[in-house]
């Protein structure tokens, strides 16, 4: 499907040379812009849950959110807020149609915004009971880092789309860098060795480990 980017200059409109979007556009570009009638909370919230996906998950009475591009969860009804707030940030756009046709902004308020997010949290579209067993399953053979996840499998650094493709997920990270073995000093490097070897006693014994 080929469009044109408009170009405006003094002597008017002209468009400029076409560009073709990709043929998975369909798929990979979502709509972020909606109408819904003033007062509907509950239109609000079904568009939030779609919209954040397994963002937000609720998980054997435990609610569960996190940023759009992040790998780790924080539990808590506030952190829900917090990361449906941001969702108006990141560009989802909700407004609200009067009478007369003229459009409200509702994302963009905190206070309407909020009044959806006890909708979302009643939401059974959110429940996965069986969330919570994945999270610790799953992970059990990672580190996670602001820069990427470091696999005890691959014994490398995955990137962050990586990990959540394979669905390895946190409710905390090491809150720094992967250290490079090369730059290591070498108490660095023994400080790693023995993580990797208390890393792996914790996987044998998970008694060991509480989440």
């Amino acid at each position: 499907m080929p469009l044109r980017k408009r170009k405006v200059d003094d002597t008017g409109n002209h468009f400029c040379d076409a560009y073709k979007l990709p043929n998975d556009y369909i798929t990979t570009v979502s709509e972020s812009f909606f109408i819904i009638e003033p007062g509907d909370d509950q239109a609000a919230a079904d568009i939030v849950v779609k919209m954040a996906g397994d963002c937000i998950v609720k998980s054997q009475g435990r609610v569960f959110s996190r940023p759009q591009h992040s790998i780790v969860y924080t539990e808590g009804e506030k952190a829900v807020k917090n990361v449906i707030l941001t969702m108006a940030l990141d560009g989802l756009v909700i407004m609200t149609e009067s009478k007369d046709g003229e459009h409200c902004h509702y994302s963009r308020s905190t206070t309407k915004f909020s009044g959806c997010i006890p909708r979302v949290l009643a939401d059974y579209a959110i429940v996965d009971n069986g969330f919570v067993d994945r999270l610790w399953q799953n992970n059990l053979k990672y580190i996670a880092y602001i820069d990427g996840v470091y696999s005890f499998v691959d014994r490398r650094l995955l990137s962050l789309e990586e990990a959540k493709k394979a669905q390895i997920f946190f409710t905390r990270d090491t809150n720094r860098h992967r250290l490079n073995p090369a730059g290591m000093k070498q108490g660095q490097f023994c400080a790693v060795c023995i993580l990797h070897n208390i890393h792996g006693e914790l996987q044998c014994n998970t008694s060991m480990r509480l989440f």
